[in-house]
Order: structure tokens, then C-alpha cells, then sequence
């Protein structure tokens, strides 16, 4: 992988065609780039207190969302969400990453 090139993969849905119990997404990919996402715009800096506490709030009732709509089971939301957050994490590890934030 291009040291420049930040690439993160969760599991994908594999084509829900019934209920939750007839597919596998753990961890939930849009609960994990929703996260990430949510962390990046954490980091960035320039939002008020308030407003990253409702940005952490909205992120989290859409992943919840993917449990209520059955697209998900619980423990794959929470799976993207600490997956998210190990990812950034590691990237905050990484100098050009956080110079490039």
C-alpha cells in the first residue's frame, strides 16, 4: 500500500435479501465509515463543543438506525464503531496523516 494512501475496509452486507438473520456485515462498513468519519471531523478542530456533540450524536442514531431498519445486528454497529475507532487510532499514529487532517 502507497504510504500516502489511507485505505480502511469493513465487512460489506452480502446483498441483504431478507431478514438480518440471513446475512453477514460484521462489522457494519457503514457504521465503521460513519465513525471514522465522525472522528475526522473530531479532529479537524474549528466546530464548537456543541456541535461535535451533536455530531457524535447523529452518528450514532444512524448506526443505530442500521439495527432498527434490521440491515444489521447490534454487536456488527458496535463492531464498525470500535473499528473505526482503532483504525484512526493507528492513523493518528502516522505524522503525514495527521498533517494532512
Amino acid at each position: 500500500m502507497d504510504s500516502d494512501t489511507y485505505t480502511l475496509n469493513f465487512g460489506e452486507a452480502s446483498g441483504k435479501t431478507g431478514s438480518t438473520s440471513d446475512t453477514t456485515s460484521y462489522p457494519s462498513a457503514h457504521a465503521g465509515y460513519l465513525w471514522n468519519t465522525t472522528y475526522c471531523f473530531a479532529a479537524i478542530g474549528g466546530l464548537s463543543n456543541s456541535a461535535i456533540v451533536n455530531l457524535f450524536k447523529r452518528a450514532y442514531q444512524y448506526s443505530e438506525s442500521r439495527v432498527i431498519v434490521g440491515a444489521h445486528w447490534q454487536m456488527c454497529v458496535e463492531m464498525g464503531r470500535i473499528a473505526a475507532a482503532c483504525s484512526f487510532a493507528t492513523l493518528c499514529g502516522n505524522t503525514k496523516f495527521i498533517q494532512e487532517l
